[in-house]
């Protein structure tokens, strides 16, 4: 990736992150069940959504495939982040 996009991927990823931040905060606040998701999960999110757009045209026929593809690749570090607390906070709990 060139500097200039690398530098845009960054900086949506960070305010992508702040925004799912508050608004996790703020669901918590308000009693419902919420997750806080670390930042690089948002940096794999942008790096992946901007590779998969930035190798093909996009088009009606192809875009909510490629949604789909980052999707998965997000939920899947998302996953691994939330198992990882889990067993996280159940060795804290045992201690």
């Amino acid at each position: 990736m060139k500097k200039n996009i690398i530098v845009l991927v960054l900086n949506t990823a960070f305010e992508h992150w702040k925004q799912g931040t508050y608004v996790a905060i703020e669901k918590m606040k308000s009693g419902q069940k919420s997750k806080i998701l670390p930042l690089d999960t948002y940096m794999i999110d942008m790096t992946v959504f901007s590779e998969q757009f930035s190798n093909k045209n996009i088009t009606k026929e192809n875009v909510i495939e490629t949604i789909e593809n980052v999707r998965e690749i997000t939920d899947m570090v998302a996953d691994y982040y939330l198992k990882k607390n889990k067993k996280s906070q159940s060795a804290t709990n045992q201690t």
